[in-house]
């Protein structure tokens, strides 16, 4: 996928839900044609039979939209709830506008949008620093969505096997359906399990990665202290997360008011800094031996910042369009639509408010350098 096709990091947290009631439309307007659409809806209705077993995607919207807006302490003690309502409402939005991996990437002149996603993960496999580039290895993806990141690093690294964890069933699920869909389920895996308290037994893997997910960790110290735990000793950590940049100052307003919109959009009880996250891991007994930020755009080099898709354009033929004021309230008008026919649990819309939100926030963190998708560090447990 090239910057301005479907496939856009735009519509994950600006208005996935909304998006959808445009998909909708067009997908009714042209009998369905599209394989991209007819395997969105197809999702998003089947996720919510998934989830008959358990609680419908309505009370995972109206759980998610509760747990929001409460204060820091109260979201960081729900954090299993919060992530968990988080992911089963956006889920089916997230692959449909985004792909099956769930993160940003800077984008290299003349590289797709695929190809910077796929770049980024083998790049974080790498500083691993594996024997025999990951030959018989069995390493933990901590945090793995639906498993897009394993599989591009399972066809680069024919030799290692991967097991993901997730919170989310739903996730489980459909990762684990693709798995076998492309013939790696061999070496590909997906569990539901809490990073905070994994099932596995010490010593279990090689190394460990994690792509933007331990942002939603309320200890980090700890949840690093379990995956030493469950990591062979001498073993490998390798990470992109979430943070507030060197630049964050918390006395300006306009900086307060980014980190807060981007936590509340996208379930994280508190964004820490880099400064934390370098003593969390400190703390766990790790040798950090990298650290730096990898969502640095080289302008010289005609990179494409990692937040472009997230600002507004006027441009009616551009994703891009669904962050001006006017095509908001568009959006938001389809969303309705679809959500009263039942295509969309109750609830997104609100949902899609706050991840308008977000939307906001991730883009002026962005233009601001006050926020990165990806710290990277990598270390060593002790």
């Amino acid at each position: 996928m090239d910057g301005g096709s479907l496939t856009t990091q735009a519509l994950v947290y600006g208005a996935g839900i909304g998006i959808a009631g445009a998909g909708f439309v067009f997908c009714m307007a042209g009998g369905m044609q599209s394989t991209g659409h007819l395997q969105f809806f197809k999702n998003l209705l089947r996720g919510d039979k998934m989830r008959a077993e358990g609680r419908s995607a309505s009370t995972s919207a109206r759980i998610y939209n509760e747990l929001k807006d409460k204060e820091e302490a109260e979201k960081t003690s729900s954090y299993k709830e919060l992530v968990n309502a988080y992911y089963d409402v956006a889920t089916a939005f997230y692959e449909w506008g985004w792909g099956p991996s769930f993160h940003f990437a800077v984008r290299h002149s003349g590289e797709s949008f695929a190809g910077s996603i796929a770049r980024h993960e083998v790049e974080l496999f790498d500083a691993l620093k594996l024997a025999k580039d990951g030959e018989g290895s069995h390493v933990l993806d901590c945090g793995c969505g639906i498993g897009g990141p394993m599989r591009n690093i399972a066809r680069a690294k024919p030799g290692v096997r991967i097991t993901g964890v997730t919170i989310n069933e739903l996730q489980v699920k459909r990762g684990n359906e693709l798995n076998k869909a492309q013939h790696l389920n061999n070496r590909c895996e997906l569990q539901c399990c809490d990073f905070m308290k994994l099932k596995f037994p010490d010593n279990t893997f090689d190394a460990v990665y994690s792509i933007e997910a331990l942002c939603h960790a309320p200890d980090l110290a700890a949840c690093l202290r379990e995956l030493r735990r469950v990591v062979k000793p001498g073993g490998t950590i390798a990470c992109y997360d979430w943070c507030m940049t060197n630049i964050y100052d918390e006395s300006l307003e306009t900086h307060r008011v980014c980190k807060r919109e981007i936590e509340d959009g996208a379930g994280i009880p508190d964004l820490r800094t880099f400064a934390e996250v370098d003593a969390a891991a400190r703390q766990a007994g790790i040798t950090v031996y990298a650290g730096t930020d990898k969502a640095v755009a080289d302008a010289s080099k005609r990179d494409t910042p990692w937040h472009y898709e997230l600002t507004p354009t006027y441009n009616p033929f551009s994703l891009r369009f669904q962050y001006n004021p006017f095509g908001k309230a568009v959006l938001h008008f389809l969303l309705q639509v679809i959500e009263f026919i039942g295509l969309a649990p109750a609830g997104s819309c609100e949902v899609s408010k706050t991840l308008l939100i977000s939307a906001k926030g991730l883009a002026d963190g962005g233009d601001l350098g006050v926020f990165t998708p990806a710290y990277f560090w990598a270390g060593k447990f002790n």
